[in-house]
């Protein structure tokens, strides 16, 4: 698999007591990009091993690093947050807008990012993926957190297990889709509070709302699974891969990047973000 993330990277780390809130971490970083520019934000919060996806995946430190402010602005504001049971592994996600320069009165474009982050060895926040969405300007949205069960990190044969569970559970969901469509997959798997993201149309908020999205244009997806990681617990995990959409059964097949992040949930992998 192309760019996989180490499976044990997040269970080798303790996560210090003093660690900053998920949230304070995607607010500095915000609040850097406007001050010193997009590309040195970024250099200050990639992780080592951060990939970009734009539209497929790429290093982040090789797309900004020795880049500095080109004078553009981007803003953005987390409306959602998550983080792992083992305090480890994250993500945010909330509304961005871009100015060509930072005096324009009006945004050039407008859109939802998703980053996943993770807690590095000196205990701060650095982000290990990052994409998003454009789509019409939309008035800003509510703060909401998942709740936190804390939860010890599991042992190196326990944490195996659970990766190899979200992985099933993933290759489960490409079946699915692949033969029913994206909406039946999100049915099957799909959690309650679902986030589904398509390219220029606005987010939705739960699995009813994205198998609506989804019903009339997707209908059929083959889904390849390039990486994968999890929390120390083995509550939180992402996949992230290539995949070939059919809008009608009888057209041709049209190749996409995909980010899915999933929620163990009652024993059960539960999608709970599909971009």
């Amino acid at each position: 698999m192309r760019y996989l993330v180490p499976l044990l990277a997040t269970a080798a780390m303790a996560t210090p007591q003093n660690a900053p809130s998920l949230l304070e971490a995607e607010r500095a970083f915000a609040k850097l990009a406007q001050e010193r520019g997009v590309s040195p934000a970024f250099q200050a919060f990639l992780a080592p091993d951060s990939l970009l996806f734009n539209p497929r995946p790429a290093s982040g430190h090789a797309v900004h690093d020795g880049k500095g402010d080109d004078g553009t602005r981007l803003n953005w504001e987390p409306c959602f947050a998550e983080v792992a049971g083992s305090g480890d592994l994250g993500w945010t996600t909330g509304p961005w807008t871009w100015r060509k320069q930072a005096t324009d009165a009006a945004p050039g474009s407008a859109g939802h990012f998703v980053s996943v982050w993770r807690i590095q060895g000196d205990g701060t926040w650095k982000v290990v993926l990052d994409l998003g969405i454009s789509h019409a300007a939309h008035p800003a949205e509510p703060l909401a957190q998942a709740p936190v069960v804390r939860r010890k990190p599991l042992s190196h044969t326990a944490l195996k297990q659970a990766h190899a569970d979200l992985l099933r559970v993933e290759q489960a969901f490409g079946t699915l889709a692949s033969t029913q469509g994206q909406a039946a997959a999100m049915r099957a798997f799909g959690a309650e509070d679902l986030r589904t993201y398509r390219q220029g149309l606005l987010p939705t908020q739960s699995r009813k709302a994205g198998q609506a999205l989804v019903a009339f244009d997707e209908a059929a997806s083959q889904l390849a699974i390039e990486g994968s990681s999890l929390s120390g617990a083995g509550d939180l995990g992402y996949t992230y891969g290539l995949a070939s959409c059919r809008p009608t059964l009888d057209s041709e097949p049209q190749p996409f990047s995909f980010v899915h992040i999933w929620r163990r949930e009652g024993g059960a992998w539960r999608l709970v973000l599909d971009i």
